[in-house]
């Protein structure tokens, strides 16, 4: 009787829907082992891109490889991979790298000595002989983020006026025709104090995602807007694309009042939503933040969601650079994924690159992956793609500690396996 009994006790348990606490993350479910794909281990901020059957990744160097390199392979990972020299400048830093079509590589990255310097926003077709000054006079960290439209490339970044304003950044875009070789006049769309006028502060991390609705297109800008009295707000704004030029709409912020959000990432899908992430420091303080949460919303038919929290559970940042994670969000169909960096609780202090994805277009989200799997390096700056497959490829770069030695730049992809199996764990009283 006692084994008929505790028979049916295990069928209503594997029958029965569960309400399951996760104690830890998951690990990798995509099957592939993580790869390092730079030749040597000086390779900082990666930037990933896909093309149909094409993987491309730019990183910048420091010291013995300063400068930026492209590596690019066929499928999901060839070990046979070469690598191009961009540039070898010691003061090339930030790249973007994306595909034009389906082979033509296009890679954008500031250059100069510093945010008190006067730096130099450079674009360049991968193959041609030289690459091109979109805008020079640059103050502040001008990283660049690019987009491919329809009829034209696009160029976000932020930029100061003068060596006195370079931590007061301005909003850039610029465009130029993809029929053309050189680069509208770049414009200013949102002023350091346009959006904070009683505490003026400056404009970081811009990022952009762009949106083709039957003839029309639109540009989505969001970034990171600061203040003097230390508080960080998370903005978007909107402009219609009209010929050579982009009519933009007022900004409208997207973190919640109170809120300290950092780090906003973009990405648009097919069915014509807006999908922006961002990192929430929960607790601490602008300089040893203790708690961070990854915060979500979605804009569809002109109405955004309201803000949510991809994982319920906090990470933590060393107090290493970067203090801050860096969400990316990449989306394919109606499943969206995000990856970002950090640790859990308060021993171990090695940051992974987390993943975790939605399968119903951000409206709930699944189980966190650990991407990285390294116990002896910390894991920062994820850039993540998705393909056609829904497969996810993620990149990002690691370091060690004591002293700082540099690891590369590492990549790994994979189809996310969303059926988790959960131990049964039975108690025979009896």
């Amino acid at each position: 009787m006692k084994a008929q009994r505790l028979f049916g006790i295990v069928c209503l348990l594997l029958l029965a829907p569960a309400v399951v606490v996760l104690a830890e993350d998951f690990p990798w479910p995509g099957g592939m082992e993580p790869v390092r794909v730079s030749p040597y281990e000086e390779a900082r901020r990666p930037s990933l891109a896909l093309a149909s059957g094409r993987t491309a990744l730019a990183w910048y160097g420091a010291e013995a490889h300063s400068g930026i390199y492209v590596s690019e392979w066929l499928g999901p990972w060839n070990s046979g991979a070469s690598v191009r020299t961009i540039t070898t400048s010691a003061d090339s830093k930030f790249p973007s790298l994306v595909y034009s079509g389906t082979q033509q590589l296009l890679v954008a990255w500031s250059e100069g000595a510093g945010p008190s310097y006067t730096n130099t926003v450079f674009h360049q077709e991968i193959g041609k002989p030289a690459p091109v000054a979109v805008m020079t006079l640059v103050y502040g960290e001008a990283a660049p983020d690019q987009m491919v439209g329809s009829d034209a490339l696009h160029l976000t970044f932020a930029a100061a006026q003068s060596k006195d304003l370079a931590t007061q950044m301005d909003l850039y875009y610029v465009q130029r025709a993809l029929n053309k070789t050189t680069w509208e006049a770049p414009t200013v769309v949102v002023t350091r104090s346009q959006v904070t006028r009683e505490d003026v502060g400056g404009v970081w991390s811009p990022q952009m995602a762009l949106m083709q609705v039957d003839q029309t297109q639109t540009v989505h800008l969001v970034w990171e807007q600061t203040t003097t009295t230390i508080s960080r707000t998370v903005w978007y704004v909107q402009g219609t694309k009209q010929g050579s030029t982009v009519v933009w709409q007022s900004p409208v912020r997207l973190s919640p009042a109170g809120q300290m959000a950092v780090r906003p990432n973009i990405v648009a899908d097919a069915e014509d939503q807006i999908h922006v992430v961002w990192s929430e420091i929960a607790a601490g303080t602008e300089a040893i933040p203790t708690a961070q949460y990854i915060n979500y919303r979605r804009l569809f038919n002109g109405v955004w969601s309201s803000p949510t929290r991809v994982d319920p559970d906090p990470i933590s940042i060393n107090t290493l650079f970067p203090t801050k994670s860096t969400p990316q969000v990449a989306v394919s169909g109606d499943q969206v994924c995000v990856a970002w960096h950090g640790y859990r609780g308060t021993g171990s202090r090695k940051e992974d690159i987390f993943l975790r994805c939605s399968r119903n277009g951000g409206l709930s989200w699944e189980y966190t992956f650990n991407v990285s799997e390294d116990a002896n390096a910390l894991s920062l700056f994820p850039t993540l793609q998705m393909d056609a497959l829904k497969q996810v490829h993620v990149a990002w770069q690691n370091i060690t500690i004591g002293p700082v030695v540099y690891k590369g730049a590492f990549y790994r992809m994979g189809t996310v396996d969303f059926r988790v199996l959960l131990p049964v764990v039975l108690r025979n009283k009896g």
